[in-house]
């Protein structure tokens, strides 16, 4: 399992490494996260407004929300 874009998964748990080989991604910063970037589906169905995150991950997904007044 040297595949750098392998997607592992719990039943790999005993293969895994024993330590940690980081990597660098090309960016880590998504500025004006809360911009005009609201995603519409997703804050209709959380009924507050999202802001997806666009920043490079293997294990999360991020996503910031507000609630509004009212």
């Amino acid at each position: 399992m040297t595949d750098e874009n392998y997607i592992y998964s719990s039943r790999d748990f005993g293969k895994t490494k024993s330590y940690l080989e980081p990597s660098m991604p090309d960016r880590v910063i998504h500025k004006n996260v809360t911009g005009d970037n609201v995603d519409g589906d997703f804050s209709t169905d959380r009924k507050h407004p999202v802001h997806i995150v666009d920043l490079p991950s293997r294990a999360i997904s991020m996503s910031i929300g507000g609630l509004e007044k009212g």
